[in-house]
């Protein structure tokens, strides 16, 4: 039987924290889990991403011709490196960074180890706190700047605040089931 890892995915330096718990199959590549975790903190995929790991630095190796000197040649490679060719133990953690102009970093923690439940698609996201961040927010600081903004109709930037995020857009919400059908979309389910 298959086997699948816990993790718990962090946005750091969020109060209340931001957080999701998700499955995965334990063969996922990183480019797998940045699939994953697009989906369950609810980014859009509009930016590089890099996991950072025992010291290892994972991510796209870029051959594009424009972007040389940005040490993509120093990564390891996510379309072949394997969550488990570095984390092995529980309680384990690795740092996830998306968008390096917003530079939104997680931590993620390897919670366990077990056997796959045949009645479950995996990935499958178990739970979670808060809504994400919209995209291009500029950063955690200038995103809590936004909400504080939100409390005040008075506020000079209310509206243009207001029309940016998006009248439905409430950060308090989180829906692990609009997740999971998401997830289900990915290639990377078993």
């Amino acid at each position: 039987m298959e086997a699948i890892l816990q993790l718990l995915i962090i946005l750091d330096s969020t109060e209340p924290p931001i957080w999701r718990r998700v499955q995965v199959p334990a063969k996922i590549n990183f480019r797998e889990l940045h699939e994953v975790l697009q989906v369950a903190m609810g980014w859009e995929n509009l930016h590089l991403y890099e996991f950072n790991c025992e010291g290892y630095r994972i991510g796209e190796i870029l051959n594009e011709p424009e972007l040389e000197g940005f040490g993509s040649n120093e990564l390891l490679d996510a379309d072949t490196t394997l969550i488990t060719d570095l984390i092995q133990e529980n309680s384990e953690h690795f740092h996830y960074t998306y968008d390096f102009g917003d530079f939104w970093e997680h931590t993620v923690v390897m919670e366990k180890s077990m056997p796959a439940d045949p009645a479950v698609f995996y990935p499958y996201c178990l739970g979670g706190e808060m809504s994400c961040p919209p995209e291009d927010s500029g950063g955690i600081r200038n995103y809590y700047d936004y909400l504080e903004i939100l409390k005040d109709r008075k506020h000079p930037e209310y509206n243009e605040s207001r029309i940016w995020v998006g009248r439905a857009f409430d950060p308090l919400k989180f829906e692990p089931d609009k997740v999971n059908r998401r997830l289900r979309q990915l290639k990377t389910g078993m």
